[in-house]
């Protein structure tokens, strides 16, 4: 929840209001979004949960 709340999270969310979008699809966007890099994340730590060891190492 910290990353929220910081000065380019409450940037960005107004520049989304300015661009003329409603909190309702504000709120739709946002999920979309948090759900993209939640299935990114999940797909780039599937190697290194396969070989047990931290991301980084599995990346040398």
């Amino acid at each position: 929840m910290s990353d929220v709340h910081s000065m380019g999270g409450y940037v960005f969310a107004r520049s989304l209001f300015a661009l003329g979008l409603t909190s309702w699809q504000m709120l739709i966007s946002l999920l979309i979004g948090i759900g993209i890099v939640n299935l990114l994340c999940n797909l780039i730590a599937k190697p290194s949960q396969q070989a047990g060891v931290p991301y980084p190492v599995a990346c040398q």
